[in-house]
Parts: structure tokens; sequence; C-alpha cells
């Protein structure tokens, strides 16, 4: 049986492991610039313009490096990170909120719920 095409942990590769493979230096660079930017997240026409493409040039490279647009991208990013925060720390949904640059608490949630299956609220909370 060939170990390549049944290897589950190489299907489920996050994208950032998918765009490291790439070697795509500019989408590199958008991806570097979403990390940099979680609470105060940019726009979609200033992460293309930091990389010095457009922002469809960017959409195209996202779809056909990583599987989806940029902005799913940088949502699950901030996602991550939510989650992380909760798991960590002590903060409030809304204050892991507004730190993931969601807008509201309500946002996060429905983000949340619809990535992890389950309400940040629910989430085990460092002790």
């Amino acid at each position: 049986m060939n170990s390549l095409s049944c290897d589950p942990k190489r299907d489920q590769r996050s994208s950032i492991a998918k765009a490291i493979d790439s070697r795509n230096a500019k989408l590199l660079h958008i991806l570097r610039e979403m990390y940099a930017n979680i609470e105060d997240p940019l726009l979609l026409e200033e992460l293309a313009e930091s990389a010095g493409v457009s922002r469809r040039h960017m959409e195209r490279m996202f779809t056909k490096s990583l599987g989806e647009a940029p902005a799913s991208t940088y949502r699950k990013i901030k996602l991550d990170k939510a989650r992380a925060l909760l798991a960590e720390t002590d903060l409030s949904v809304s204050d892991v909120a507004a730190a993931t640059g969601f807008s509201s608490a309500s946002i996060l949630t429905r983000h949340y719920k619809a990535r992890y299956g389950e309400t940040p609220y629910g989430k085990p909370r460092k002790i």
C-alpha cells in the first residue's frame, strides 16, 4: 500500500503548510501579514497591495495553492487564535472577539461554531 496516498496527516495539512510547500513568496508574504494583523485585520486590498499584486491575482493565488479564498484563510487564522486564547486565558468571549479582529462576540460565535462544531462558550477553560 502506498503510504503517501493513505497518510491522513498529509491529507489534512493546514492551508499554511500547503502554502509553504508552494514556495510562492507573495503568498507567504500575505500569510505573514495575516498572522501579524489578527487584532486589527487588514483589508484584502491592503494585503494584496503589500505583496505587490492585485486583489484578483491574490484571490487566484489562494484558490490555486490553498483551495480557498483569502478571506476564508484569514478567518481560519483568526479562529485558530481565538480558540487558543479561549483555552489558554481567562478572557471573556467578547474580549477574545476583540483580540482576534471580530466585530462582536456573536460574529465570533457564529464562525466558531461553523468551524469547530461548538460554541466558544462551551470550551473548557484554563483553571
